[in-house]
């Protein structure tokens, strides 16, 4: 049983630096950053679906030509998203003379910053889980996030910590880094839209 549990836990290592390798190559022009981290995270969860290890690299690129356009769009209204609350925190900045104004509206700004964090842990897992737009995709994960807003939080300082420790322990970037943080949002965001089972449904 040791020995099987062994064997388990280095297979599953070597799978997560192989999509690692795998992520960061696509990733490299950058702009194709969003639709490499949207087959990461379904390659991810058909390999806790189905444990299946020599489809891997075939599930990632079929994935990835899949995503290319849609996840595109998705990432760039994140960031838009992104633009619009920090613009809130540069708002709340210059009312700093009236106290009273600048403590509710950075307020405001600190609760829009956490939904924000919480819901971009969700809207990878769904998009690539439930097949919707991504006007449904961010309804869908804000809804997530405002129903496990603490566990969010909680999972995000894990994370956090995780990037930490990936900053002075640089070397673990290129072997493993994407793919475990990748990995530990699956896993989080699967607890809350259901079991792998229900939620890997897009057919390739």
């Amino acid at each position: 049983m040791k020995a099987e549990k062994a064997n388990r836990f280095f297979e599953w290592v070597m799978n997560l630096a192989l999509l690692n390798f795998v992520w960061i190559m696509f990733s490299l022009p950058l702009v194709t950053v969003f639709a490499s981290s949207a087959s990461l995270i379904q390659t991810i969860q058909m390999y806790r679906n189905e444990r299946n290890r020599e489809s891997l690299l075939p599930y990632f690129w079929k994935s990835f030509v899949k995503q290319l356009l849609p996840a595109t769009c998705l990432g760039i209204v994140m960031l838009f998203l992104l633009m619009v609350v920090a613009s809130n925190f540069l708002f709340a900045h210059s009312f700093a003379a009236n106290k009273w104004v600048y403590t509710a509206l950075f307020a405001w700004s600190l609760f829009l910053s956490a939904l924000y964090v919480s819901t971009l842990l969700f809207v990878l897992p769904v998009w690539v889980s439930c097949g919707l737009g991504v006007i449904k995709t961010l309804k869908q994960s804000l809804v997530y996030s405002l129903r496990k807003l603490p566990q969010a939080l909680l999972m995000s300082v894990g994370i956090s910590f995780i990037v930490l420790l990936l900053y002075f322990v640089p070397i673990l970037i290129p072997i493993i880094g994407f793919s475990f943080l990748a990995f530990l949002i699956v896993l989080f965001a699967d607890k809350t839209i259901g079991s792998t089972e229900q939620s890997v449904h897009i057919d390739l």
